[in-house]
Formats: structure tokens, C-alpha cells, sequence
């Protein structure tokens, strides 16, 4: 079974790490980069063509929406699941091409859930009966 590569995009470094443990806990499926901010966020990118971006959708300095363009213009299969405190950046996110969106203040369930929905959307078996 092939691991899932993931970038974890955010400026604060508890969210990360936050992130990083919860998705540490699903079995070993993912193989976990951290970006602090854009300009490591698309260097990655420019090496590794990741299955899956956590995306801060305020990591600035310029709007999400662009990030997530930029985004796909260096890796289009990318799925992208934007995080927020704000739950008016949701229609947004979604608008923009993000594949999910999750308020930063929900519960890790809710993290879990869009991340199964992101990947089970590219039709990957694993995903449908993997992460349960």
C-alpha cells in the first residue's frame, strides 16, 4: 500500500504539529511535510508533487485563493483541504477549487473526515476502505 504524501501548510507552528500527530495516527499512511509559509510551501511543490495539501487559508501574504492557484498550476492532481478560523472563507475555499474546508476550531474528526473525503475523491481503494 502506497503512503499518501502530505504537505501541512500553516504559519502557527502548534497547528502543525497538531496536525501532524493526528494524522500520525492513522496507521502510517502518510508521509507528513510542514510549511511555515508560502515560500517554503512552493518549494516543496517545486520538488515533490504532493497527494494532498493542508492548506492555512490565511497563510498569506497574498489570498488563499491565489495560493490555491499557484498551487495547481505547479501540481493540478493535488487535492487541497483549506483550514480556517474564519467560517466565512469556506464559500471561498470551495470556489476556489479546494477540495474540502474545515474550520481550524473543529474538532479532529471533522480534520480526519475531510482528509477521507479529499482522497477517497481520486477513487483510491485504500482511501474508500482504509480509513475507517
Amino acid at each position: 500500500m502506497s503512503r499518501t504524501r502530505v504537505i501541512i501548510a500553516d504559519d502557527r507552528r502548534e497547528v502543525r504539529s497538531g496536525l501532524r500527530a493526528v494524522l500520525e495516527e492513522e496507521q502510517a499512511r502518510f508521509v507528513i511535510i510542514e510549511a511555515a509559509d508560502l515560500r517554503q510551501l512552493m518549494s516543496q511543490l517545486q520538488h515533490l508533487c504532493v497527494d494532498l495539501v493542508l492548506l492555512d487559508w490565511e497563510l498569506g501574504p497574498i489570498s488563499g485563493r491565489d495560493i490555491l492557484a499557484m498551487l495547481k498550476g505547479v501540481c493540478p492532481s493535488t487535492r487541497v483541504v483549506a483550514l480556517s478560523a474564519r467560517p466565512e472563507a469556506r464559500s471561498s475555499a470551495l470556489a476556489s477549487g479546494a477540495t474540502a474546508f474545515v474550520l481550524k476550531a473543529d474538532c479532529v474528526e471533522a480534520v480526519l473526515t475531510a482528509v477521507r473525503s479529499a482522497m477517497g475523491s481520486r477513487g483510491d481503494d485504500q482511501w474508500k476502505e482504509g480509513m475507517r
